[in-house]
């Protein structure tokens, strides 16, 4: 098995686009199909945040209740503004 650091490293690289990130697409692209399942992405997430100081969001998918999304959200993002509209 792949060591952890090389999980973080390649997780982070992968968040690092600003996109979500579904734990199907994390568990294909870092871990491949010999994988020991979606427990493993957010020990690293969770490993992510400690080591890089960066704040990740996970969310629902609504269709989909079984499948998690994370995403990295830029420092200058306040999650409790809501975008602005009109004047």
């Amino acid at each position: 098995m792949e060591n952890k650091i090389s999980q973080i490293s390649k997780i982070y690289d992968l968040l690092l686009d600003g996109n979500a990130h579904s734990t199907t697409v994390i568990l294909e692209k870092i871990f491949g199909v010999n994988h020991y399942g979606y427990a493993n992405i957010h020990g690293r997430i969770t490993d992510i945040r400690k080591k890089y100081g960066v704040r990740i969001i996970n969310f629902k998918d609504d269709n989909i209740k079984s499948l998690s999304y994370y995403q990295i959200i830029p420092p200058e993002i306040k999650l409790d503004e809501g975008p602005k509209f009109g004047k």
